[in-house]
């Protein structure tokens, strides 16, 4: 009966272990834990948070959209260096890596595609709002504070983000 109480106990031990395991949540790195809105919200957060703080090779594991763009404007860098391209972007070629400060779901295109707005913060704080481009007027080119992203599961089953944090020339 000691026994049978032991390996019951034992049993039970690793049926709890085993359970918390499966049901731990996801802190972004899995992209193939969890379904649906909250999963692709919480990939564009990790995918937007990599960028701001410069940990690009985590960002490129996040990403899914093209990166022709980024090689036609940076030939110096080699088109197969994602990491370097999206860095480049950052430093150098005008996309805005800033904070989030909010993403909030626009639209459920599919049960594997969703689209996101989101809304930055300016390091000193301040909402990022892009003015008019290029000698024109808010009139023709109102600001924007609020950007869309797309988030949308590739053939493998991990939600990435298509596109890349707003520009400004």
């Amino acid at each position: 009966m000691k026994r049978f109480r032991t390996i019951f106990i034992s049993g039970l031990v690793i049926f709890i272990l085993l359970t918390a395991c499966i049901n731990k949540q996801s802190d972004g790195t899995n992209t193939k834990e969890g379904t649906g809105e909250h999963a692709a919200e919480q990939v564009l957060r990790d995918f937007l948070k990599n960028m701001h703080s410069g940990r690009f090779q985590e960002a490129v594991k996040l990403y899914g959209g093209s990166y022709q763009a980024l090689i036609e404007n940076n030939t110096n860098v080699s088109p197969n260096d994602y990491a370097k391209l999206l860095e480049t972007a950052c430093r150098i070629n005008g996309f805005q890596c800033l904070d989030v400060l909010a993403a909030k779901l626009e639209n459920e295109i599919s049960a594997t595609e969703f689209s996101f707005r989101v809304e930055f913060l300016n390091e000193d704080g301040t909402l990022f709002v892009r003015g008019p481009c290029c000698g024109g007027n808010a009139t023709d080119f109102p600001p924007e504070s609020s950007f869309s992203f797309t988030v949308k599961k590739d053939i493998g089953g991990n939600f990435t983000v298509m596109d890349l944090p707003p520009y400004v020339p």
